[in-house]
């Protein structure tokens, strides 16, 4: 099976093995996120002990951890000593353009409820429900993670889209003043100012819900 390719595609039991055991590497790079292992080392290559202590972790556990992120790409290994991978420099680290931190946060938020399936499933449901008795504090927290993780996913994809789609030519001769735009259900307002660079602020607008 080859998550990767798109083919999922049960073969062996080998691959049974990698379906049982995939939120591992999922708990891994979750738990190296909040440690602030990837901000940790930076664009340095540190010692293992050096991380672990910048991290407030145990050398041997976060050794191990380390091996675990090595297989994954997430970080290089060499003579003793670690460094971020390519895709962890750009996506893993707070304050880069790439981060998506927000949005892996709240996949992870996402774990305790798909362990719910099969009930969702007797019950016809779904897994994603929430609680009935919600308060206030916790929906608007719910909320917020939810929204920086639209917007991190909005950030990384917005410019490629905008490359491939001009609003403002779709719109061109639409109206003597060119079209405006509406973005419902905008979320965190992420896209209107990338996807249509070429239209006015003035008429391009994004609405949302308050609850």
């Amino acid at each position: 099976m080859s998550i990767w390719s798109g083919d999922l595609t049960l073969r062996d039991a080998q691959d049974l093995e990698d379906v049982a055991t995939a939120a591992w590497l999922s708990e891994a790079l979750f738990a190296a996120l909040e440690l602030g292992l990837f901000e940790a080392l930076g664009t340095e290559n540190l010692e293992v002990s050096e991380l672990a202590r910048r991290c407030g972790a145990d050398r041997d556990a976060t050794g191990r951890l380390v091996n675990v992120l090595a297989a994954l790409g997430l970080v290089a290994q060499y003579d003793g000593r670690v460094a971020c991978g390519t895709v962890a420099r750009r996506h893993l680290r707070r304050g880069t353009d790439g981060y998506l931190g927000h949005s892996l946060a709240y996949r992870r938020g996402l774990a305790t409820h798909w362990s719910r399936l099969a009930e969702a499933v007797r019950t016809g449901g779904s897994p994603l429900e929430v609680a009935e008795d919600e308060d206030e504090v916790a929906y608007r927290a719910r909320v917020r993670v939810y929204l920086l993780a639209m917007d991190d996913v909005a950030r990384h994809k917005a410019q490629r889209i905008a490359e491939r789609v001009h609003l403002d030519r779709l719109l061109a001769g639409r109206s003597r003043h060119g079209g405006a735009v509406l973005d419902v259900a905008g979320g965190p307002g992420r896209w209107p100012p990338s996807c249509c660079a070429g239209i006015p602020p003035g008429r391009r607008w994004c609405w949302t819900c308050p609850r």
